[in-house]
């Protein structure tokens, strides 16, 4: 019996950490929005969406920056690192 009520305390912490988290999170976003001047209705908004995101694909600050560098991912460049190496060790043999 005793083992089920630490259980039951451990999880009960955790979940109040992770409300609590969510929570600092939201009002975190909600001052940042504040500080740069857009009008906040709804804070909770901002659970799964930054404050500063603006949502247009074309914006510089929130698209993907590979989009606007055209910078490789690093599986691309392992995957040529390989290609590089393969292919030199062939002209050797």
């Amino acid at each position: 019996m005793a083992d089920e009520d630490e259980v039951y305390k451990a999880e009960k912490f955790e979940r109040s950490k992770r409300l609590h988290d969510e929570e600092t999170k939201i009002k975190r976003q909600a001052k940042m929005a504040k500080t740069a001047g857009y009008d906040i209705k709804e804070p909770h908004r901002f659970h799964k969406r930054k404050a500063l995101n603006c949502g247009n694909s074309d914006c510089f600050l929130c698209m993907n920056p590979r989009k606007a560098t055209g910078e490789k991912t690093i599986q691309e460049k392992k995957f040529e690192q390989r290609e590089k190496i393969t292919g030199e060790l062939d002209e050797l043999a």
